[in-house]
């Protein structure tokens, strides 16, 4: 009798699962959504229009603080392929030797004092923005569209004054 309720007890505990093993189930699912979520975010193309703002404030302010290191204007031209440097050599505006680098990924608009300008495939030689040698910037705004197909959502970067850049998205 003794030997029937051993092997009883056996059958007993192989029939469910530990909580040992349920635990690690849980755990197991919670890391994978994890990286299935960072993996969706990083890829949206909200992530990548903020990136394209940020890098452009970023190369801006970078380009201004040149300015007044090298007391010298520098500018920026906004093409349709990304951003061409510019470097005020009297009497004209002379093309650096490098471009901010990246296409754009989104759609791409700019105004300046409120007019809507053009943008072209190939460079000019007249910036759109410029970086005086005080560090101040020229007027202008410049609107990221994530989604042609919903243009009410943009992410604008602009400037608030002649030292400052704002940037945020807009939705209605």
């Amino acid at each position: 009798m003794n030997s029937q309720s051993t092997h009883s007890l056996v059958l007993t505990r192989q029939q469910g699962f530990t909580l040992l093993e349920m635990l690690l189930v849980v755990v197991i699912i919670g890391i994978m959504s994890v990286l299935g979520v960072n993996l969706v975010n990083s890829q949206s193309i909200e992530r990548v229009v903020l990136n394209q703002a940020q890098q452009v404030e970023a190369s801006l302010k970078l380009l201004c603080e040149q300015s007044v290191f090298e007391n010298q204007a520098q500018g920026l031209e906004v093409l349709t392929t990304g951003l061409q440097v510019l470097r005020y050599q009297q009497p004209i505006w002379q093309a650096r030797d490098f471009q901010v680098p990246g296409a754009w990924e989104s759609q791409v608009e700019l105004y300046i004092d409120g007019l809507s300008q053009q943008l072209l495939p190939e460079a000019t030689d007249e910036p759109h923005i410029i970086c005086q040698t005080d560090g101040s910037f020229s007027q202008f705004t410049l609107y990221f569209f994530a989604d042609p197909a919903t243009p009410e959502v943009y992410y604008v970067l602009e400037t608030a004054g002649p030292w400052e850049l704002t940037g945020g998205w807009h939705q209605p």
